[in-house]
């Protein structure tokens, strides 16, 4: 009998062991369960802004930005346009800032840098244009190639862009061909970064999107199926004499560790390949060697422009991006913006490149 009495009290103290071993093992497992949904999260929230990069995370400051216009030289050379004027416009860049919501004014290139640093503290966003333009030239006394006073201005305006977005005033640029270049050459600081000789001219290519594309802000801002188009119908239309090799941008520290490549096409030949379109990292700062305007604003029938419904509709997705990225910088125009609108040139037309506004 004392032996069922010593299993009763066995059984028993067994019973009172299991709800606490029960407890501690739901602690456990309840703790787990909460480490793997915390885990979870975070990598959810990472991913969010890897896909979602701080630009989408901007507020909107001014519904319809104002976007300057940084006029370059007329280079006689390259229009035939008879006029007394000294630099130009062309109308397209203009349509092209207005089809993505933007009001453009008019910079003088050719201001001294108080008056381009006091424009440039009024307005929302820059435009660097296309066109043709000497960036760099030959100095003796240097013995090596140097900016010319274009370049050089134009840096400036990239310069004050990079101080104030260090300085928390999200201020976006967008380049376009010629303005592509310029923005390579001011991060670079190598006058010798752009290769000639190109034969890029009046044709159309595809891009061959990089990897970094694909989580990029400014391709993030096209649909999956106007990207495929980009990668498969040649409608990007290209009109360079100068490019930037991959090979050259890697070899250029200032370059790679500001830029990322998201694309590249082929010379008219198909002998080679160049950067055809980037985007700075830390920056708001967009750029092209194609020219997205062209399907839109120009109709020169002698030109191999890509004027299909899905080229449009592909092509307007760029000025619609970058106008929205001016919106979330909050300068005000406190000057009269009517004198400083680029309707104030004098209307001209180029037979090759259409209509322009010139300027003394």
């Amino acid at each position: 009998m004392s032996s069922d009495i010593g299993k009763e009290i066995e059984t028993a103290e067994l019973v009172t062991l299991k709800p606490p071993e029960r407890i501690k093992f739901k602690f456990w497992k309840n703790t787990l369960l909460i480490l793997i949904i915390f885990i979870l999260a975070a990598a959810f929230i990472v991913l969010f802004f890897i896909a979602y990069p701080k630009t989408y995370t901007q507020p909107i400051l001014t519904p319809v930005p104002i976007i300057g216009v940084l006029s370059k030289p007329l280079w006689e050379e390259n229009y035939d346009v008879v006029t007394n004027k000294s630099q130009v416009i062309e109308a397209k860049y203009v349509r092209w800032i207005e089809g993505g919501g933007g009001k453009p004014i008019f910079i003088n290139y050719n201001s001294s840098e108080d008056h381009l640093k006091n424009l440039f503290n009024q307005i929302n966003g820059l435009m660097l244009i296309g066109g043709a333009a000497e960036l760099v030239e030959y100095d003796k006394e240097k013995g090596k190639n140097i900016l010319t006073l274009y370049g050089k201005k134009v840096k400036y305006m990239i310069d004050i862009a990079i101080k104030a977005n260090d300085n928390g005033d999200y201020f976006p640029i967008w380049g376009t061909c010629l303005g592509y270049e310029i923005l390579l050459l001011a991060f670079a600081e190598d006058c010798d970064l752009l290769k000639g000789e190109c034969n890029c001219f009046n044709y159309t290519d595809v891009l061959n999107f990089t990897q970094e594309a694909y989580s990029s802000r400014v391709y993030s801002f096209l649909t999956d199926e106007q990207l495929e188009l980009l990668g498969t119908v040649p409608m990007t239309y290209n009109s360079h004499n100068y490019y930037v090799t991959t090979e050259d941008f890697y070899k250029n520290s200032k370059l790679y560790d500001e830029f990322k490549v998201l694309s590249t096409s082929s010379n008219k030949n198909r002998t080679f390949s160049f950067i055809s379109s980037v985007e700075a990292i830390r920056y708001p700062f967009y750029a092209v060697q194609f020219h997205p305007e062209k399907s839109m604003y120009d109709f020169n029938p002698t030109h191999n422009f890509e004027h299909s419904l899905s080229s449009i509709m592909v092509m307007q997705r760029f000025p619609i991006f970058f106008v929205n990225e001016a919106r979330k910088n909050g300068h005000v125009f406190i000057e009269d913006e009517e004198e400083h609108i680029v309707y104030n040139g004098e209307m001209g037309f180029d037979s090759r490149l259409g209509p322009l506004y010139l300027f003394p």
